[in-house]
């Protein structure tokens, strides 16, 4: 038996669409370890020039080096606070990097509140409650140049998602009473 992490999802309230002209995508996290990927995340941006990107939490000191003007770095933020971005956000980040730290499977907390939210998601790994191909993740390899080759099934994922939200419904198994 594996249980995950799991969250109160009801606590959670689905965050109304975004009518962006434009597709904005957010991260969302507690410290700059390398096993999130900000780095792929700014190779993201680049690629995607015309999109908005929020890094919530991580501090810009750590990424000076050739950051494009379509990223904004918050730095920390506490829940009242990163929730305004998020309500901006068509597309959430979850981790893209997790082969650093050798590992393959994960349940992130992050993810669960996005999901929560109505966030659609891409990440990098074997999520332990989404299994199988979900319409609302977007999973990329887990390899350290996941980025670039796999850009036109971001695209994709962005152009499929923008200005909709994730279904309590879908997600309903995630929820700590489960």
């Amino acid at each position: 038996v594996v249980i995950s992490n799991g969250i109160p999802i009801n606590d959670f309230k689905t965050l109304p669409k975004t009518n962006n002209q434009n597709p904005v995508l957010s991260f969302l996290g507690t410290s700059d370890f390398k096993w999130h990927g900000i780095d792929k995340v700014v190779n993201m941006a680049k690629l995607l020039s015309d999109h908005k990107f929020y890094i919530i939490g991580p501090s810009i000191k750590k990424y000076t080096s050739s950051i494009p003007d379509n990223i904004t770095f918050t730095g920390f933020l506490e829940y009242e606070e990163y929730l305004i971005h998020l309500a901006k956000t068509d597309i959430a980040i979850g981790t893209l990097a997790l082969h650093r730290k050798g590992m393959n499977e994960a349940c992130a907390l992050k993810v669960r509140e996005y999901l929560a939210l109505g966030l659609p998601v891409i990440l990098a790994y074997d999520d332990t409650d989404f299994p199988n191909d979900t319409s609302f993740i977007q999973k990329l390899p887990n390899s350290e140049n996941n980025i670039e080759p796999n850009i036109a099934l971001v695209k994709t994922f962005i152009n499929s998602w923008a200005n909709k939200r994730v279904s309590k419904d879908l997600i309903s198994h995630i929820d700590i009473q489960k």
